[in-house]
């Protein structure tokens, strides 16, 4: 049966509110644009006056309000660009990309985002993508000049070893990279399915096995982890990354002694980029392997000046925590202050140049990370939430009672805590003591109380408590 004619009154009616909408649409466009149009002005006079973290935050609400406004998100990308923070330019440019597909210069600043990323075989492709749609466009010759560039970081790399150039090495590269993006921006899941996808025809291919464990520990799969970082091992005992992976995992396990004797090794390993000599320094900062951190950086020197500024910024806080506890009181400073000027951001810099001010009774002693550092994936939430409980009833004592039995080496790894971490994961870890005198703490308690580490009226406060279970 077919449908009544509308009447022309019906048809006037649906015209008009048409209409209507279609002002209305431009109207909100008009309006959006001269908003955007005066803060954007707004925050690139701030940008360029000097008042970088203003301009930031200003853009950064805009685009809170606005996401998909290419021209907030076009003038992100350049203070990351400007800035040296090529993790979040190319974040933003991908989100370009996904705006305005069809412009030509979105194109190159995604390729040229990758390239700045390490991703050469991605960029290449683009670049490539980018000729064949437009063979002739202005910016051709230095497209072609950068595919040729990312070829021979593709072949440099040396990721399937000296096997000639092929296109196989640029689809084993390419994979790689997109591992490490979905690892960057926390897709763990994705890269656990990827991951295998490829080690399924390369499966002794070392940097895929790398991030595999780093996918199930980020999972909550922390004896995966440690077996395929084992395995790794095995495989390339010469790998520094694959090695300080394997370090890093045996101590969120809580066998700390395993994690000492392999990272005296660790450190001797050749330092190959950026990412092995992080990885390196990191697991020594968590074993409090001060001198070990002084020469890898040593070693590694040129990477505290070229690279991701957050890396940067990042190796030379971790150099400042072990001058600072090996008693070069100037060095650290001064590592921490260039730390902060490479990337203003980082709280924990902030905090350790502030308790670094106040005078030896009340400092905490130098810090690399807090508490999440040195524990399985997610615990840090089920122990402050153990912390944090007014109530110790029978469900409290149930919860405590399988998050120690899911994680036996939970209480050594706590005893790190008290030994590397800062005052605030330290205090924790005495509350928990306090909640639940059950758990073997007492004598990394003790050892804390008596040490340097820590304020002395926390210190005070912590061996008072222990003499007064004692006498209980």
């Amino acid at each position: 049966m077919s449908k009544p004619k509308k009447s022309k009154n019906e048809l006037l009616r649906a015209r008009l509110k048409k209409a209507d909408k279609a002002r209305s649409e431009r109207r909100l466009r008009f309006h959006e644009a001269a908003v955007v149009d005066g803060q954007v002005a707004q925050a690139r006079s701030s940008w360029d006056a000097g008042y970088r973290q203003q301009a930031k935050r200003q853009l950064e609400t805009l685009h809170e309000t606005y996401p998909k406004n290419s021209r907030v998100v076009e003038t992100l990308a350049y203070f990351a660009q400007e800035e040296g923070d090529h993790v979040r330019e190319l974040a933003l440019c991908q989100n370009l990309f996904e705006l305005l597909p069809e412009q030509l210069d979105v194109w190159m600043y995604l390729a040229s985002a990758h390239l700045k990323n390490m991703h050469p075989a991605t960029a290449r492709r683009i670049f490539q993508q980018s000729l064949e749609r437009w063979p002739n466009h202005e910016f051709a010759d230095g497209a072609r000049q950068s595919i040729e560039l990312a070829e021979k970081l593709v072949r440099n790399a040396k990721l399937m070893g000296d096997v000639p150039e092929s296109p196989e090495l640029y689809e084993l590269s390419e994979a790689h990279e997109q591992i490490l993006l979905d690892l960057l921006q926390n897709r763990p899941v994705r890269v656990i399915s990827q991951a295998k996808r490829l080690l399924e025809r390369w499966p002794c291919f070392v940097p895929t096995r790398n991030n595999l464990a780093e996918a199930y520990f980020r999972t909550g799969q922390l004896d995966l982890a440690l077996q395929t970082a084992s395995e790794t091992a095995l495989i390339a005992p010469d790998d520094m990354f694959a090695a300080a992976t394997m370090c890093r995992l045996l101590v969120r396990s809580g066998r700390i002694d395993e994690a000492a004797e392999r990272c005296a090794a660790l450190a001797k390993l050749p330092i190959g980029t950026m990412d092995h000599l992080i990885s390196a320094t990191e697991a020594c900062s968590l074993l409090g392997k001060h001198i070990e951190v002084l020469e890898l950086i040593e070693r590694g020197n040129e990477y505290l000046y070229i690279g991701d500024r957050h890396l940067r910024a990042l190796l030379h806080h971790l150099a400042a925590v072990a001058a600072a506890n090996l008693e070069q009181r100037p060095r650290a400073r001064e590592l921490w202050e260039e730390s902060r000027r490479i990337d203003p951001s980082n709280q924990i810099v902030a905090e350790n140049l502030a308790n670094f001010r106040k005078t030896s009774h009340e400092q905490h002693g130098a810090w690399a990370f807090e508490l999440d550092a040195w524990l399985p994936f997610g615990v840090s939430d089920r122990l402050i939430d153990l912390a944090d409980s007014s109530d110790r009833d029978g469900p409290w004592q149930t919860r405590r009672r399988a998050l120690f039995s899911e994680y036996p080496g939970l209480p050594a790894c706590l005893s790190a805590v008290l030994q590397h971490s800062g005052p605030v994961s330290c205090r924790l870890v005495f509350l928990l003591a306090k909640a639940d005198v059950g758990l073997p703490l007492d004598e990394p308690l003790y050892e804390f109380a008596v040490g340097r580490r820590g304020s002395k009226a926390f210190r005070r406060e912590v061996l008072d408590w222990l003499e007064g279970m004692l006498s209980r």
